[in-house]
């Protein structure tokens, strides 16, 4: 299992949210970047990095901290928040983002997300967010009436094959993530998803590498200590 660690950047600090709530949130640290070096010497290799600002504005907002970030430490980086179109994801991948995720764009524009596909194949990752099977997007204030299995159909057509799947009503909760979601999509489509929201034990862990889930975003549970950070399997 592949943990990878939560940094979500709001006004340029580390804060995390309750299921998504921009008024529901914590501050956990001022620096994003001493919390990435943090995760870095106790031997995690990838990091999971939100532009909050981003998401709710649809821009690139937090740029120059993401450039420190990778500058800064050796760490594998996914970076998602404010990317709507083939230049924003052109210039990540120039600042050397290891892996850009897709959200709102891959349910708006997915003329553009197939150009950025059609370049970038396997380093790109769609970012589903979900409540009752039905996609959210634009940070989460937008409904759709699009269920997330239809989705993944259309987007498996354009080769993708890596999505990240929070289910909102979990996240920042520590009441475990949703295995039941999680099992059925995996039986439906040949993918890698990557779970997201409400991991809170090595339990947890243990569920979803128990269901075929190789990647998992961890976020609260290792700022409030749920998690022993030394403890857990980061084996890739």
């Amino acid at each position: 299992m592949n943990i990878i660690p939560a940094i979500d950047i709001k006004n340029g600090k580390c804060v995390r949210l309750y299921m998504g709530d921009f008024n529901k949130e914590t501050v956990y640290f001022e620096n994003p970047i001493k919390v990435a070096i943090m995760f870095e010497e106790k031997k995690y290799t990838n990091l999971h990095i939100v532009d909050l600002d981003g998401a709710l504005n649809g821009e690139l907002i937090n740029v120059e901290i993401i450039s420190k970030l990778k500058k800064d430490t050796n760490l594998i980086i996914q970076y998602g928040g404010g990317i709507r179109t083939f230049e924003k994801a052109e210039m990540l991948m120039k600042l050397g983002i290891d892996r850009i995720i897709i959200g709102t764009m891959a349910i708006k524009k997915m003329n553009i997300l197939k150009k950025i596909s059609n370049k970038y194949g396997k380093k790109i990752i769609i970012a589903l967010d979900v409540k009752n099977d039905y996609i959210f997007i634009n940070a989460w204030k937008e409904k759709t009436d699009i269920n997330i299995e239809d989705k993944i159909s259309d987007l498996i057509k354009l080769n993708i094959s890596n999505f990240l799947i929070t289910d909102i009503s979990r996240d920042g909760t520590l009441k475990g993530p949703n295995i039941e979601l999680y099992e059925r999509l995996l039986k439906k489509f040949n993918i890698n998803i990557i779970a997201s929201g409400g991991v809170s034990s090595i339990e947890d862990i243990k569920k979803l590498e128990a269901i075929g889930i190789k990647e998992t975003v961890v976020g609260k549970a290792l700022y409030e200590n749920n998690l022993e950070l030394e403890g857990v399997n980061n084996d890739n």
